[in-house]
């Protein structure tokens, strides 16, 4: 065999050991990419059929106070994917846009694992409640949901809808107790949470 065949014969098996190579670096790494996608968890959400962040609370969810003349329903709510180790769950939400600081619209404690959904108007509805699940007296001294109603004129107000799943299986407080109160133990016994912020404005 001549030197110059010799040659193209390993130049040839090069070029074909470097195709090689590199469909095997390409495959290692998609089949890397594969089992990294299918082994990370699930990010703990929260959903609903008619809220969405950064869209206007609709008129069902709008309170009846003042100017207002909404629906004053809490909304419909569904979530997913919750933290290992989650012993129940808690709903609230928080005007962040009060002048008087953070204001509790709505906190619902004691939901159990085996739910993960409400129905719209469940904190008016006993019915749609889960058993054993309480409700604390929010910003405007009323026991349950009291929906959004800034004043007219006033910039958008803005609206934290939380799930909080709790490494707690019943908290002890009583309806009526303030939700100040209830949130602090929430933010120091919480798992993991998951948020819609949606917004109002009165024309």
């Amino acid at each position: 065999m001549t030197l110059r065949l010799l040659g193209h014969r390993l130049l040839r098996t090069g070029h074909v050991m470097k195709s090689l190579l590199l469909c095997t670096i390409a495959l290692t790494a998609a089949t890397a990419f594969s089992a990294q996608s299918e082994a990370a968890p699930a990010h703990f959400s929260l959903t609903s059929p008619t809220i969405r962040s950064g869209s206007m609370v609709p008129s069902e969810n709008v309170g009846q106070r003042d100017e207002c003349h909404g629906g004053n329903k809490s909304p419909a709510l569904a979530w997913s994917h919750a933290p290992d180790g989650t012993a129940s769950y808690a709903i609230s939400m928080a005007d962040l846009d009060a002048k008087v600081g953070v204001v509790w619209l709505w906190l619902m404690f004691n939901l159990p694992t085996s739910t993960a959904s409400l129905p719209a108007n469940a904190a008016a509805d006993a019915t749609l409640m889960p058993s054993g699940t309480g409700q604390s007296r929010n910003g405007f001294d009323a026991i349950g949901y009291s929906g959004p109603c800034p004043k007219k004129g006033a910039v958008p107000h803005h609206y934290l809808i939380t799930v909080w799943a709790l490494n707690a299986g019943h908290l002890t407080f009583k309806d009526g107790t303030p939700a100040e109160t209830v949130a602090i133990f929430l933010r120091r016994h919480a798992l993991g949470h998951a948020s819609l912020t949606p917004y109002y404005s009165a024309r």
